[in-house]
Parts: structure tokens; C-alpha cells; sequence
């Protein structure tokens, strides 16, 4: 790796700014007529975020700097990188190819987007097979960008982050000024081999200057690193090539370097939104429906307390009926009891046990009749209430409904 002195770093720096001010000399009204020139075609290149997220991650990708002896003097490199832990930075290795292999005065420098301040990095893994390098910083810290681990869908929308080379020749932009980084938005087109290296094909436009930087869903999840596109000088058009995630991912692992991932499915805001309020909308109509359902189970149990209330009252009154003509047939033999009772037979026994008993059996079909349930009686309260008994009815009945609705249970998926 490339693990030079501070002050071999320093005047390493101070040439280079040095070489930015003699490259801002001479400008002519034809570099402003390229500028604007530039603006336009940004305005077109250039696609927004997809998702804040996106615009997150942007803020921990860094241009980098390789600045080499070479023998004509300084020689410059810049590139793209981005945070895979705190203090570290994932990078292609060929942007740091010439400082990894320089035996001379060399340098690597990290220019964030939000400051200005000299930011030094060192070399601590680098695969030139895989064309992948981890840089060590040296004051700053950056949030991590998290892999995405799962399966990528052909078609699916892809942000190339970084800083194209281009766009800095044609904005005059100096290379050691802090800028955010470029966003092109494209599509993954699917996996392919090359010179051992899985590799994504993608259609997001990068140029020189990208490598190095991440290739993002819009959740702003790392999908791979590009590494190089294919020349259009025919008309053809052009497609960005970046190393997969697991080839990241093992290369991070046999280097002992953690990070972060994840296989969740990436969701943009306007989906998610759109997902919200349909599940506010089937929230409102699952209410509306399990309201209904307890309204239906209470009239269900009122239709049956009322069927209760009438079958009480007719077996009351059917037993009222009953034990008056009991009453009434031993009134009757009271009466033949008595009128049989003479000289010859003068005891009144029979005539009023014939009499007792038809008073009582009055009594009993009386009590029978004003002891029948009134049809305003209320209903019983269950031991957990009736509302509860309701509402428990509504949720089986609406279960039921969702069972044997289909469509209902696309919705919900």
C-alpha cells in the first residue's frame, strides 16, 4: 500500500493546488460559453434522486485524488469513492493503482462534498483482479452506505453516484473544491462475467471520474461499484459496468473489513405512500365492516332473546292453563263431594280436600300466569359484556368475510 509521510503529503498538496491555479488561468469568454453549455446538458444528464435516501447516501461519497511523480512531474488521477465504515473508504483499484505501485513522492487526497478541509488517505486493501481498494481516512468521519444484499430484478432503477470527468471539463469545476456528488439515473440490465469478475450491466450514465463510486437503488443501497463504460465513438450506446455486490462483499469479508446490509425490499416514497393509504382506506373499510358485522350479531342476539322471551311465555302460560283446569276439575269433585253428604254420611273430608286443592292449584296457575317473562325484559350480560360478545362475533364474522373474499386478500399483500 501507500503509507507516506504527512509532510511528503502536504507538499504533495500544495502542488497540486499549484496545478489547479495554473489550470484556472487564461479563461476565455469561450470556457464561460462552455460552461453554460455544460449546465444545459446537466440539466438533461443528470437525473434527481429517486428517493431521499438517495440524496443521504450522496453525502458520504468523496472524490478522490492520486497524485504521483511521474517523469514529467506531477501526475493526477481522480476518481469516486464512498463510506463503508466511519474512517474507510471503498474504491476501484486501478484509481490508486499508480500510488499503490509509486516507489517515489506519492499521495492519495479525500475532497467531501460539504468541506474543504485537507483530507489524507492510506491504501489497506487493495485486489487489482477485482479492481477493488479500501482506503484508510485520516480526519473525518462519514456515515457508512449500506449493501444491499438480495435479488436485484432486471429493469430495476439504479442511481450511478460520483464525479464524472466530463462534467468537471466543462463547468471549469476544480477538482479540489468541494462539490456533491453527480447523479445519473438508469436501469439494471442483468449480471455478466468479465475477466473472472461478476459484473452488473447498467444503462445509468457515468463517464471518467465514476470509478470508484456506488451504483444505489433509490433506498440508496449499494448495489455494486463502477468500474468502467463502453466507448460510443460509433453511435452505439453506451453502457456502465460495475462490480457486483458480492463480489464487494467477499472481497470486504476476506479483508476483515465489516459493513452493513441488508435484503429488505427497497420501497420508494411514492409507493410507500400509496401503500399507506391503502391501508388507511382498508383500515376505514374493515371498521365499517366489523361495525356492521357487531350490529348484525346484536340483532342477532336480540332476534333470539325475543324467541327466548315468547317460548318462556307460552310454556308459562300453557302450564297456567294446565293446572287451572286441575284446579277447576277438583272444584268439581268438591262440589259432588258435598252435594253426597247426609245423614248417613255426614263427614266433610272429601268435599274439602276436593276444595284445598282446587284453591291451591288456582293459586299455582295464577303465579304461573303473572310469573311470565315480560317481552321487555333485557338481555343477559355475558361475562365479558355483551358489547364484547358482539364485537367478538363481528371479528369471527369479518374473518369469515375476509376467507371468502380473494380480492381482499390481494390487497392486503
Amino acid at each position: 500500500g501507500s503509507d507516506r509521510s504527512d509532510s511528503t503529503l502536504a507538499t504533495v498538496t500544495f502542488d497540486l493546488h499549484k496545478y489547479q491555479l495554473q489550470r484556472n488561468r487564461g479563461k476565455t469568454a469561450m470556457a464561460k460559453i462552455w460552461r453554460a453549455l455544460a449546465a444545459l446538458l446537466t440539466a438533461f444528464w443528470v437525473t434527481p434522486a429517486l428517493a431521499d435516501e438517495v440524496g443521504s447516501a450522496s453525502e458520504n461519497v468523496v472524490r478522490i485524488i492520486a497524485v504521483t511523480d511521474g517523469p514529467y512531474g506531477m501526475e493526477l488521477g481522480t476518481g469516486t469513492g464512498f463510506a463503508i465504515s466511519p474512517t474507510r473508504i471503498v474504491t476501484n483499484a486501478h484509481v490508486v493503482e499508480r500510488v499503490y505501485n509509486s516507489t517515489g513522492r506519492s499521495g492519495i487526497g479525500i475532497v467531501p462534498f460539504n468541506t474543504s478541509k485537507r483530507i489524507i488517505a492510506r491504501i489497506v486493501a487493495y485486489d487489482p483482479n477485482k479492481d477493488l481498494a479500501v482506503l484508510e481516512v485520516d480526519g473525518a468521519r462519514f456515515t457508512p452506505l449500506k449493501l444491499f444484499g438480495g435479488t436485484l430484478k432486471d429493469g430495476t432503477n439504479v442511481v450511478a453516484l460520483g464525479y464524472p470527468g466530463n462534467v468537471d471539463r466543462l463547468t471549469d469545476a476544480s477538482v479540489i473544491e468541494p462539490q456533491a456528488a453527480v447523479r445519473a439515473g438508469g436501469n439494471f440490465s442483468n449480471m455478466s462475467e468479465i475477466r473472472g469478475v461478476d459484473v452488473m450491466l447498467h444503462t445509468a450514465q457515468i463517464a471518467h471520474g465514476n470509478s470508484g463510486g456506488p451504483l444505489v437503488d433509490s433506498c440508496g443501497r449499494v448495489l455494486g461499484v463502477n468500474t468502467y463504460v463502453t466507448e460510443n465513438n460509433q453511435g452505439d450506446s453506451s453502457f456502465g459496468f460495475a462490480v457486483s455486490g458480492s463480489e464487494l462483499r467477499a472481497f470486504l469479508k476476506r479483508n476483515g473489513q465489516t459493513f452493513g446490509v441488508t435484503e429488505s425490499e427497497c420501497v420508494p416514497p411514492e409507493v410507500a405512500e400509496a401503500r399507506k393509504i391503502a391501508a388507511a382506506a382498508k383500515a376505514e373499510q374493515d371498521k365499517t365492516r366489523a361495525d356492521l358485522n357487531a350490529r348484525a350479531a346484536q340483532d342477532q342476539q336480540r332476534a333470539a332473546h325475543l324467541a327466548r322471551l315468547h317460548d318462556e311465555r307460552d310454556n308459562r302460560m300453557a302450564i297456567a292453563a294446565m293446572v287451572l283446569v286441575m284446579a277447576a276439575l277438583a272444584g268439581a269433585y268438591a262440589l259432588i263431594a258435598g252435594s253426597k253428604q247426609d245423614s248417613e254420611n255426614p263427614k266433610p273430608w272429601p268435599a274439602r280436600l276436593g276444595w284445598g286443592a282446587s284453591a291451591l292449584l288456582a293459586v299455582g296457575a295464577m303465579a304461573a300466569f303473572l310469573t311470565r317473562p315480560s317481552l321487555s325484559e333485557p338481555m343477559p350480560v355475558s361475562p365479558y359484556g355483551t358489547e364484547a360478545a358482539a364485537a367478538d362475533a363481528a371479528v369471527d364474522a369479518s374473518a369469515a368475510a375476509m376467507d371468502a373474499a380473494p380480492a381482499d386478500k390481494a390487497m392486503m399483500k
